[in-house]
């Protein structure tokens, strides 16, 4: 399920691109955007920040899809802040464990893992991948996954 609001979030973004900036061309897909970007051989790709944040010497990023502006591009707008109304395609990494899990494994885990997100090497390495490190507790993380679920199931249902 991690893996599924990305691509909807892909799919979303690209019908809000092709209204706010109306390529004439079809798109296809392309397993290598940057590079067909790069070259001119596309208009306009959906990449992650840290493709877009390598690239910006050559490409126009538009905005990210986020809530907020990413740290590592703090001059790039939000899809909000570029005029798309209630655009949030954020994605997330978490970890989970098998139902049926001890509540005593799983705090251990969480603790475990928040202690080592709080490292300042990890951290950085976090960010020098295009991630925002957000540590959370089990109860927030599964009203992540809800939201989440909620939200795309609407999106997919008005498609």
């Amino acid at each position: 399920m991690a893996g599924m609001p990305f691509t909807f979030a892909k799919i979303s973004l690209a019908l809000a691109l092709v209204q706010l900036c109306a390529i004439a061309h079809a798109q296809r897909a392309y397993p290598y955007k940057p590079i067909r970007l790069i070259a001119g051989e596309t208009l306009a790709a959906f990449v992650s920040t840290l493709s877009a944040g390598s690239m910006r010497s050559r490409v126009r990023v538009l905005a990210v899809t986020t809530l907020q502006r990413d740290p590592s591009m703090p001059d790039v707008p939000t899809m909000q802040e570029a005029g798309v109304k209630n655009y949030d395609a954020s994605f997330w990494f978490g970890v989970m464990a098998p139902t049926g899990t001890s509540g005593e494994i799983v705090n251990r885990l969480n603790k475990e893992i928040r202690a080592a997100l709080a490292d300042a090497e990890v951290m950085r390495l976090g960010r020098s991948q295009g991630l925002i490190p957000a540590p959370s507790s089990p109860p927030e993380f599964a009203a992540v996954i809800k939201a989440d679920y909620d939200k795309w199931k609407k999106v997919i249902g008005r498609s």
